[in-house]
């Protein structure tokens, strides 16, 4: 997958950007004024010129006077007058109800809606079960698309998709044997980050904390981080532990509870999702334990509500601008029938520091376990915990 990761300049993005727009018809004849362009964009004006003089060197544009610029009619096909739809398939999970998802949505309304095209999301908790092929007939049946969006879908799903050759852009990441365009962070090196952070803190002893349903993101998360440990391993006695847990509460307190029965306790820990941070953390307290003092955390993704934990959490955030400005290009390359797998796209994330990243200390928690307070045996959920 690394060696399908296009990274590329601001002013080649904004150029393809504009390429896009001339192709839906979105302008015709005549570019708009640059600083208006620019605004448009969400770019400075420095690179929308450089993006400009791209596409004067590619044939679409001739420049006309000081800011005026001519479309070139033989360089700029225009898609057929049909009506486009396109179509996001998600399921009802707390992830397609995040702020940074909705984002999405409204992004994508906004740019995708109107010049005869149709924009509209299927929420069908049915077709991320286990045996999803009758849901996804239904659907793929009743909602008629040219273009479909797979968010957070399984492996079944993307099978599903692939096998019948339906056009498609994951946003997310491709399935090992899927080849449809995808739009994901760069979570390869988010987690190599996270990796060199600790152990810039003089942490050797880590966790990388997953669930048991590995997605495609997961994995490389897992790679980056592995690759980020052994830079230092073969000097420093780095070692890297790989734990994963059953997405439930009870179950993610067990493998907690494991972990800080080993000799010796890992100190750094990188947690892939929000939701099992505030777990971890909760349970960390119930054990007397301080995060940022005896155990470190790091979250790969970010939430609203950490702003509100004490200590602050260290984490990456999404840059969801340009992951949107990157999807809405895809797909409609895909739309005009270009479903060419090498746009696979990685964005990389931003780092945000926190009181959750702290020194490792020797010894680094108060032991003996006796002195750690009560211990509890989470059985299940719904059930009270026991005291051992």
């Amino acid at each position: 997958m690394p060696g399908n990761i296009i990274h590329k300049s601001l002013a080649t993005e904004a150029a393809e950007l504009l390429r896009e727009r001339i192709n839906t018809g979105e302008y015709v004849d005549y570019l708009l004024p640059e600083r208006r362009l620019a605004a448009d964009l969400g770019v400075s004006r420095p690179t929308l010129r450089e993006a400009l003089t791209i596409l004067e060197k590619d044939g679409w544009l001739k420049h006309e006077g000081r800011q005026v610029r001519k479309i070139v009619p033989c360089k700029t096909p225009r898609r057929s007058a049909r009506h486009l739809r396109v179509r996001l398939l998600q399921n009802n999970s707390g992830t397609s109800f995040l702020n940074e998802h909705l984002q999405t949505l409204e992004f994508l309304a906004e740019h995708l809606c109107g010049h005869e095209v149709e924009f509209a999301v299927d929420t069908c908790p049915g077709c991320f079960t286990g045996k999803p092929d009758a849901a996804l007939e239904r659907l793929v049946n009743q909602r008629k698309a040219d273009v479909w969006i797979l968010y957070m879908a399984t492996e079944s799903i993307q099978n599903w998709f692939h096998a019948r050759s339906i056009p498609c852009v994951v946003l997310g990441s491709c399935f090992a044997g899927i080849k449809y365009p995808s739009i994901d962070e760069d979570f390869a090196a988010t987690c190599h980050h996270a990796a060199g952070l600790f152990l810039s803190q003089g942490h050797r002893q880590l966790v990388l904390l997953t669930s048991n349903r590995m997605l495609p993101g997961d994995l490389v998360s897992m790679e980056g981080f592995r690759q980020g440990c052994e830079q230092r391993r073969s000097r420093e006695g780095v070692e890297m532990h790989h734990t994963m847990h059953d997405r439930t509460p009870a179950g993610i307190c067990r493998v907690v509870a494991g972990l800080l029965e080993q000799d010796p306790v890992p100190t750094g820990w990188l947690i892939l999702n929000s939701q099992t941070y505030f777990t971890v953390a909760s349970y960390l307290a119930t054990r007397g334990l301080r995060v940022g003092r005896d155990i470190s955390l790091i979250s790969r993704n970010s939430d609203p509500y950490f702003e509100t934990l004490i200590p602050t959490v260290a984490h990456y955030t999404r840059q969801v601008t340009r992951m949107n400005k990157q999807l809405l290009q895809v797909v409609l390359r895909v739309a005009a029938g270009d479903s060419s797998a090498k746009f696979q796209r990685r964005v990389t994330s931003v780092y945000t520091s926190g009181d959750s990243l702290g020194r490792w200390r020797n010894p680094p928690l108060p032991l003996p376990s006796g002195s750690l307070g009560p211990k509890w045996d989470f059985v299940h959920p719904t059930q009270k915990p026991r005291r051992l």
